[in-house]
């Protein structure tokens, strides 16, 4: 369900007509559905698709990536827009994968240039001495095959 005034994505309806939004607001969804939108657009390029996208990133940028370029896992806007700062391996590369989807769609440089930064950002914080950590932790564990997957995706 999009957020037609803040940009990005709710993660469900609360009732089967889809007019209750639940206020929280995942990152794999963001990612997923910018993609998504972003496809269209190279597809077919109509400027509702654009003022869909467009919000959604910059929410993403200003309201769940960090100063050092990861990207939280979610906001709770019910809750006096409260950010869950966990830092997912598998859904920064679903975000990643997000910003290079729109980088190809509307030629923007400042979308690449976020995209190589949060890459930076997994190399960095994420992979060690051969394997991928699930989550970013002082006490980190292995991760699981979609924290190998969602990464790779680029290449």
């Amino acid at each position: 369900m999009y957020d037609a005034a803040n940009g990005g994505f709710y993660r469900y309806s609360t009732d089967s007509s889809w007019s209750n939004p639940h206020f929280e607001k995942m990152l794999y969804d963001q990612g997923q559905m910018v993609s998504v939108f972003s496809k269209q657009y190279a597809a077919t390029p109509l400027k509702s698709t654009y003022d869909i996208v467009v919000p959604a990133l910059k929410f993403v940028e200003e309201k769940m990536m960090s100063k050092e370029f990861g990207f939280y896992s979610s906001v709770d806007a019910e809750d006096g827009n409260k950010i869950y700062t966990s830092i997912i391996t598998s859904w920064n590369a679903i975000m990643l994968n997000g910003y290079l989807d729109s980088y190809k769609a509307f030629n923007n440089d400042h979308y690449l240039d976020l995209a190589l930064k949060s890459g930076h950002f997994i190399k960095d914080n994420l992979a060690r001495e051969g394997t991928v950590h699930h989550i970013l932790s002082t006490q980190p564990f292995d991760g699981f095959l979609d924290d190998y997957a969602w990464p790779a995706l680029p290449f």
